[in-house]
């Protein structure tokens, strides 16, 4: 599911393959196992107090900034869990993170290993060199024979996904929405029995104006910014106009609309800002702000009290929601009733036919989703695939909606044969010849170097042109070539006595022919500046290794047998 968040159609089968899910979750329950093992044999514990504490310190458990044990179970029930498993499951991950700290509190950087950091970090390098680009090949035509040799060597490169295809019916409480009447007497009801939902904490309308900075910005752009803002509440305090002024000098999103705001808690924003807005009367210009994106200057446009919600303020919201929760009722009832519908004939078309309801049919499509617009593509097409061919689904939802799927035909995974791929394949072996002429060329540039020719000479006898850096360093893209990993770690690995890459070095778009040209070391003030810092990224990784290596020595120690169920 975090994968599906995370890469949304774009999952398909062979990504999910590479991203090995399977055996990621399977080490996940072997090391919770290892560890909860490791705490109990250390004798940790977590105390119902602890447990206690941590649970009604979460904020998604507040409600008017104290915890609310009907928000608690509301939340853990749209969750689809229990206050029970939520419980074990947070004792389990504290206990958990009381060992890792524990293992953590031993991990220290010392100075030198910050400064050699700093120095492998920072050290920055010149280089000369030759690309050999692959678009720079044409006139490359294979035969039929050399077609079906690369066909033959490559064929499962040509897999294709299985696919299926579906009708499905569609139920929208939109469509319900019309048909609803709640009652005043529904109204009232529902603000008595949920009281806690409708007090609100004191919140603030304000416009503002960003003046915008970089995190890493120097002292002198810093106080340029300053000064700026300061000229202009000088000439709001004069009498210009905040949101024409916000449109003309605002260097945030909401500059053309004046930098209006809206009406926010003071949770919404960020501390600084909030601290200056909620100490201030309407009307009232702040001074300038300093925060993370920049300076600002605020006005608030009005105060509103934290106080519970009259009903009369409330109605409209608790109508909108009794109408939005019936209409889905409505919506589910009909689904139900088709579904209970298919039982006589198993055929969604017949039974939607009697229940006036329309069906539509997709394409075929894999694991990423059908084209049509069904919510959420995935999961639609994750209930597709685990149904036989004829069979229809429990009553779905996806995206809001309620669905009924009917698979009706399903391909599996094949290697399609060379006639119908042959276009496909003509491409791979041609851009496979590029790289390969490319490299050839770049290989027999080296060998020339290695016979005792110049650099400069042996770009001139084979007519190619020599390029040179400016100064990078290792996590810098290399100046007028771009983010090339090979490319920068080849560069650190040139000296003066070996100074030019032995094998050529393969980029984005061809192949490279690096020179040496020069080293320079990092300032020694500059690490001074920075050795806080440095130490804190240094910490985090001794810190993540020293982890890793307790739990590799776990699994040394440890006997680990997984029953075959768990691989299902």
């Amino acid at each position: 599911e975090r994968l599906r968040q995370q890469f949304g159609n774009q999952l398909d089968d062979a990504m999910l393959e590479s991203f090995q899910v399977e055996k990621q979750a399977l080490d996940q329950v072997i090391n919770t196992r290892l560890l909860a093992d490791e705490a109990h044999r250390l004798h940790f514990t977590v105390t119902d107090q602890e447990l206690v504490e941590a649970i009604t310190a979460v904020k998604a458990f507040h409600v008017n900034g104290r915890f609310s044990q009907r928000q608690y179970e509301r939340l853990l029930s749209l969750n689809r869990t229990t206050p029970e498993e939520f419980e074990q499951s947070q004792r389990q991950a504290m206990l958990l993170q009381r060992i890792r700290s524990w293992i953590e509190r031993g991990v220290s950087v010392s100075e030198t290993e910050a400064r050699d950091f700093y120095n492998w970090q920072n050290a920055r390098v010149k280089v000369d060199y030759v690309f050999f680009d692959t678009e720079t090949y044409s006139d490359l035509n294979p035969t039929d024979e050399e077609l079906r040799s690369y066909y033959e060597e490559n064929k499962t490169s040509y897999r294709t996904q299985p696919q299926v295809r579906a009708r499905y019916v569609r139920i929208d409480p939109a469509d319900f929405l019309g048909s609803v009447q709640i009652s005043d007497e529904a109204v009232a009801e529902y603000y008595d029995n949920h009281a806690d939902s409708f007090f609100e904490p004191k919140r603030v309308e304000a416009r503002h104006i960003l003046f915008r900075l970089e995190p890493d910005a120097s002292a002198e752009a810093v106080e340029e910014k300053r000064k700026k803002a300061l000229d202009v509440l000088r000439q709001i305090r004069e009498g210009a106009d905040f949101a024409e002024m916000a449109k003309k000098y605002s260097e945030g999103p909401t500059g053309p609309e004046g930098g209006y705001l809206g009406i926010f808690a003071k949770e919404d924003m960020v501390a600084p800002f909030a601290e200056a807005a909620f100490s201030m009367e309407a009307g009232q210009v702040s001074e300038p702000v300093r925060t993370n994106f920049g300076w600002h200057l605020i006005r608030v446009e009005k105060v509103l009290p934290k106080g519970k919600k009259t009903l009369e303020e409330a109605t409209d919201t608790i109508r909108s929601r009794l109408v939005e929760d019936r209409a889905k009722t409505l919506a589910y009832e009909a689904a139900e009733s088709l579904f209970d519908a298919t039982f006589e004939t198993n055929e969604l078309t017949e039974a939607a036919g009697e229940t006036g309801n329309e069906v539509k049919e997709t394409n075929w499509f894999s694991r990423s989703g059908p084209e049509d617009k069904v919510g959420d593509p995935t999961r639609f097409a994750a209930v597709a695939f685990n149904l036989d061919v004829g069979e229809i689904s429990d009553v779905e939802e996806f995206g809001g909606s309620y669905f009924l799927l009917q698979l009706t035909d399903r391909k599996e995974a094949s290697i399609p044969e060379l006639e119908a791929v042959r276009e496909k394949v003509r491409g791979d072996w041609i851009a496979a010849a590029k790289k390969k002429k490319a490299a050839g060329d770049a290989a027999d540039f080296i060998q020339r170097l290695k016979a005792g020719k110049g650099f400069a000479e042996v770009a001139e006898a084979v007519k190619r042109e020599v390029r040179s850096t400016d100064w990078f360093r290792r996590n810098e893209p290399v100046p007028d070539v771009g983010q090339e990993v090979r490319f920068t770690n080849a560069a650190f690995r040139l000296s003066a006595k070996q100074p030019y890459s032995e094998e050529p070095v393969e980029g984005q778009k061809g192949y490279y022919v690096l020179y040496f040209q020069d080293r320079k070391a990092p300032e020694a003030q500059e690490f001074e500046e920075q050795k806080q810092q440095i130490s804190q990224i240094l910490l985090r990784q001794k810190r993540m290794e020293a982890f890793e290596s307790m739990l590799a020595g776990l699994k040394e120690r440890s006997e680990i047998t997984i029953e075959e169920a768990f691989r299902q």
